[in-house]
């Protein structure tokens, strides 16, 4: 297992993007966006904070090992915090 993988796992439910840098570096693709009007993917179950349709979402995606590494965002009184984290095939994500 790689040292990436290792950090990855240490990620924890609420830490900042910065806090997120700092453990596992910079990632490959940042995106700031919106969930779209009618979607309930922000209100899963695995989410630790639920992002509503319409509101703000920030997605990390780090790609290693034949993998894109997601990590997304959600704005928690006023501040950035870790709500989830998946590992999908390269290329899944758009």
């Amino acid at each position: 297992m790689s040292e990436f993988i290792d950090k990855l796992r240490q990620l924890t439910k609420g830490m900042t993007p910065g806090e997120v840098e700092l453990l596992i570096g910079a990632p490959h693709n940042r995106e700031d966006t919106v969930v779209p009007e009618g979607s309930v993917w922000g209100l899963q179950d695995g989410l630790a904070y639920k992002i509503a349709a319409g509101e703000s979402v920030r997605q990390w995606v780090y790609s290693r090992e034949n993998k894109d590494h997601c990590i997304w965002f959600a704005l928690v009184d006023q501040q950035w915090k870790l709500s989830a984290r998946l590992s999908l095939p390269s290329g899944f994500v758009s």
